[in-house]
C-alpha cells in the first residue's frame, strides 16, 4: 500500500484524494471510476459511496458536477427517481436539491 501511495502522490494525487482511493480500494471497489485528479477528494467520497450501495455512478461520476450535486443525484438513485429531471451540472445546488425534495414528495 505504501507504494501504491508513493506512485498516487507522484501522479500529482492529494492526501486526501489518496485516502479515498485507498479506501475504495479496500472496500474491493472500482476506483477506476474515480481515481482522477479532476476531482476532489469529497466528489470522490460521494462516488465510493454510490459505489458501495452498487449504484450506476456513472449518471454523477463527472467533474462538472459539485459534491453537493453528487449527494442529490446518488440519493435519486437509491430511491429510484427519475434523476434526469434534476440532474444538470449547470444548476446549482439549491436548484438540486428543491427539485430533488418534489420529486420525493410525488413518488
Amino acid at each position: 500500500m505504501k507504494n501504491v501511495r508513493a506512485q498516487l502522490s507522484n501522479n500529482g494525487f492529494t492526501l486526501d484524494q489518496i485516502a479515498e482511493i485507498e479506501a475504495g480500494a479496500q472496500a474491493g471497489l472500482d476506483v477506476s471510476k474515480y481515481a482522477d485528479r479532476e476531482f476532489l477528494a469529497i466528489q470522490m467520497r460521494q462516488i465510493r459511496f454510490g459505489l458501495a450501495a452498487g449504484l450506476d455512478v456513472s449518471a454523477y461520476a463527472d467533474p462538472k458536477y459539485d459534491w453537493f450535486q453528487m449527494e442529490e443525484i446518488r440519493k435519486g438513485l437509491m430511491t429510484d427517481l427519475k434523476i434526469e429531471l434534476y440532474a444538470n451540472p449547470g444548476d446549482c445546488f439549491w436548484n438540486v436539491r428543491q427539485a430533488f425534495e418534489k420529486l420525493v414528495e410525488i413518488a
